[in-house]
């Protein structure tokens, strides 16, 4: 499994291809909000700088299938693109999810609707990791703003 994990963070760090490179970017950790790094269980894989939130890969392939995540006691935010281009077909591919899937449950629950913010570009990509917290998405280069960093 630990392998596997290895392989699967490989990929969705960067994806090159000769015309897509995707780079996975979360909230930066606000100084008010406990240590969630502390939080993440210890056999769970790690994947995360040290002044982003503590994601798990596990915690993105559970907020891109729907499941309610926490950090802290609020809920974690999954922004995403439709998946028709190729950064997040290549993206989501890597994490053994389909586009349509997501696409699926954001028009069909009120509480996904809560965790998943569809955007159609990188700029409405960034406006989403700008606003919510706490938040993860990819962008197609690294961008660090005051908000966010990329964080695998």
């Amino acid at each position: 499994m630990v392998i596997l994990m290895c392989q699967l963070m490989g990929q969705a760090h960067s994806q090159n291809t000769s015309q897509t490179r995707a780079i996975w970017h979360c909230s930066r950790n606000l100084p008010s909000l406990p240590n969630v790094s502390a939080m993440a269980e210890q056999d769970e894989f790690k994947l995360s700088s040290m002044d982003t939130i503590g994601v798990t890969l596990s915690d993105l392939i559970d907020v891109y299938n729907g499941s309610d995540v926490r950090i802290g006691n609020m809920p974690l935010i999954g922004c995403f693109m439709p998946g028709q281009d190729a950064v997040s077909k290549n993206l989501l591919k890597s994490l053994n999810l389909k586009p349509y899937v997501l696409q699926k449950l954001t028009a069909q629950s009120s509480i996904v609707l809560g965790q998943l913010f569809s955007v159609t570009d990188e700029e409405q990509m960034q406006m989403c990791l700008s606003t919510q917290f706490p938040s993860f998405g990819y962008l197609s280069s690294e961008v660090i703003t005051e908000k966010f960093a990329p964080c695998f």
